[in-house]
């Protein structure tokens, strides 16, 4: 059933407008589809898109996905080229929010949200849509689920009568007090700009 699509590979992808136009029929019965991604040999996450992909094929005898898989910096512009010159792969993956918008925006991209039906809401929350969500239209779906934490100087914490907060509104007020006591209360290495995206 090709709404399994979702289930395995869609959760890892966008889907083009133009995907009826650019799939390949090798037969009468094969339908093949173009998967583009920086899964590489050696991404943490290749093993899972192989596997994603052997499923929905097992799944859907008539269709096959080719992944061609790409480095993450030059996916980047080939992405972005790809968009430009309509030579979009069948589905690929991308990164939410800005980066994605303005292959929205030029209406590159498929809405998704008459496939997220009953079935996947018990496997996908709403939560885990926020940045593929655009204009309340769902154009795609996470493949991960971050986990945000945060550490804190035991030492510092101890030194100023502060106990570790277990609200954001005990958070601020920490965050207060060191303030006005001259010493900075979060710090993040921004070097690399990856450390920096919104959970």
């Amino acid at each position: 059933m090709l709404k399994r699509l979702l289930g395995t590979l869609l959760s890892v992808v966008i889907i083009t407008s133009f995907m009826s136009g650019c799939r390949q029929e090798t037969s009468k019965d094969q339908i093949v589809l173009t998967l583009w991604s920086i899964a590489t040999e050696s991404d943490a996450f290749s093993n899972a898109y192989a596997k994603a992909i052997k499923d929905f094929e097992d799944a859907n005898p008539g269709v096959k996905i080719v992944h061609e898989t790409f480095e993450n910096e030059a996916y980047k512009t080939k992405i972005k080229t790809a968009v430009t010159g309509n030579k979009l792969p069948d589905l690929f993956f991308t990164w939410g929010g800005g980066f994605s918008k303005p292959f929205v925006e030029s209406g590159k991209v498929l809405a998704i949200d008459k496939y997220y039906t009953d079935e996947y809401k018990e496997q996908l929350s709403e939560a885990a849509l926020t940045y593929t969500t655009y204009n309340g239209k769902i154009y795609g779906s996470t493949y991960t689920t971050p986990i945000s934490a945060l550490f804190y100087n035991k030492k510092i914490f101890d030194e100023n009568g502060l106990k570790a907060p277990t609200t954001f509104d005990e958070l601020v007020q920490v965050c207060d007090k060191l303030i006005q006591k001259g010493i900075t209360p979060i710090g993040i290495s921004a070097k690399d700009t990856c450390t920096c995206h919104d959970p």
